[in-house]
C-alpha cells in the first residue's frame, strides 16, 4: 500500500508540511506507477524516481536553510542524516532500475517509507519544536 499524508505528521510549520506532503504525494507516485503499469519499463520508473530525488534535494535544502535561519543547534547532526538518506537513496535508484518495478516497491515499501515517517516524526518533530520556541 502507498504511503499517505496523515495529520499526525503535520508539524504546524506551514511550508515544512507542504513540502512533506508533496514528498509523500510523490513516493506514491512512484508506486502507483510501478502497479498501474505492468509493462512500465526501467527508464520510466526511473524518471518517477528521479523526479522523487530531485525533490527530496530541494526539500531538505530548504529545511537546512530554515535550520540556519533559526539557529538551530542540530543542524550539522540534521544535515548529517539528510546526506546519509541522500546517499542511500541514490543507491536505492540504481538497483530499482537495474532490476525494474517489483524491486522499485520493494526499495519504497522497505527502504524510503519508514524512514520518512520515522524522520517526520522524530527528527524533524524535534527540530519543529525548536522553532515553536523561537516564534
Amino acid at each position: 500500500m502507498a504511503i499517505k499524508w496523515t495529520n499526525d505528521l503535520s508539524l504546524g510549520i506551514g511550508e515544512i508540511d507542504r513540502q512533506h506532503r508533496e514528498l509523500i504525494r510523490q513516493a506514491a507516485a512512484v508506486e502507483n506507477a510501478a502497479l498501474e503499469n505492468a509493462e512500465i519499463t526501467k527508464d520510466e520508473l526511473d524518471a518517477h524516481f528521479e523526479f522523487l530525488t530531485g525533490y527530496i534535494k530541494f526539500h531538505f535544502g530548504s529545511e537546512e536553510k530554515v535550520m540556519l535561519g533559526y539557529g538551530y543547534p542540530e543542524t550539522a547532526a540534521h544535515k548529517k542524516i539528510h546526506d546519509n538518506f541522500s546517499e542511500k537513496l541514490g543507491k536505492l535508484r540504481k538497483n530499482a532500475k537495474l532490476s525494474g518495478p517489483d524491486a522499485a516497491l520493494e526499495i519504497l515499501r522497505n527502504g524510503v517509507y519508514g524512514w520518512f515517517i520515522k524522520h517526520i516524526k522524530n527528527t524533524d518533530g524535534a527540530l519543529a519544536a525548536f522553532i515553536r520556541k523561537k516564534i
